[in-house]
């Protein structure tokens, strides 16, 4: 079996879905100006070098949690249809032909995020992958209770990441920051999307000899050699 492993946030998603899932449901229901304004002062410390990447990523989550509080799975499974439906583009450019010729060379494609499961699902139905793998938002009687949430963390990539690659013949992996490191490290060939956010990864990337691209045709003339 082949493996591609793909992180979803600016990798192949134009964006962050927890952020912008996060804002669609405070302009829809009027009700997470606070916690929007609690996230953005993370943001901007993170900005700041005042709070680590791993900080930012939790207070997102926790902040989509409490801000989808009391809503059904209904009712969020449509906002985030509505929001995906909304967005242009929704990936990125290089990955649509990427997708494509990993298919037809029967790649397994697996989405692996820290991302919201509830958004991470509707862009794995989209793009046609085999499997995904986020961050769940925690529910009861399928109403989310708005908890702090588990993420998918480093330690639950690599668990999911070495379960698949058991029995794999051979496995790919891309990432753009360093919460994709635990993807990029178990794979056999690395890649690694040069994103404005992280301009950090491209130097330690090519200390390691990991591929750093920002175009289809660059992926696309490595993996035709390997196939």
């Amino acid at each position: 079996m082949k493996y591609a492993f793909f992180d979803v946030d600016n990798t192949i998603y134009h964006g962050y879905s927890g952020d912008e899932i996060l804002f669609f449901v405070n302009d829809k229901f009027h009700k997470a100006e606070q916690i929007v304004a609690s996230y953005l002062k993370v943001l901007t410390a993170y900005r700041a070098k005042k709070a680590t990447y791993l900080q930012l990523t939790q207070k997102s989550l926790n902040s989509v949690s409490e801000a989808v509080k009391g809503l059904t799975f209904n009712q969020i499974s449509e906002l985030v249809s509505e929001m995906l439906s909304l967005k242009n583009p929704l990936l990125n450019e290089w990955a649509p032909s990427v997708f494509k010729y990993l298919k037809l060379n029967n790649f397994k494609i697996i989405l692996v995020s820290a991302g919201p499961e509830f958004v991470i699902k509707n862009i794995a139905e989209k793009i046609k992958a085999d499997e995904y793998f986020a961050t769940k938002i925690p529910y009861k009687n399928k109403k989310f209770t708005g908890e702090p949430v588990t993420m998918l963390n480093f330690k639950l990539k690599t668990q999911v990441i070495s379960g698949h690659l058991k029995n794999s013949q051979f496995s790919i992996g891309f990432g753009d920051s360093v919460g994709d490191i635990p993807i990029l490290e178990l794979v056999d060939l690395a890649f690694v999307f040069e994103s404005h956010h992280y301009p950090g990864m491209k130097k330690f990337a090519k200390e390691i000899k990991w591929h750093t691209f920002t175009k289809s045709s660059q992926v696309l003339k490595i993996l035709k050699k390997i196939s």
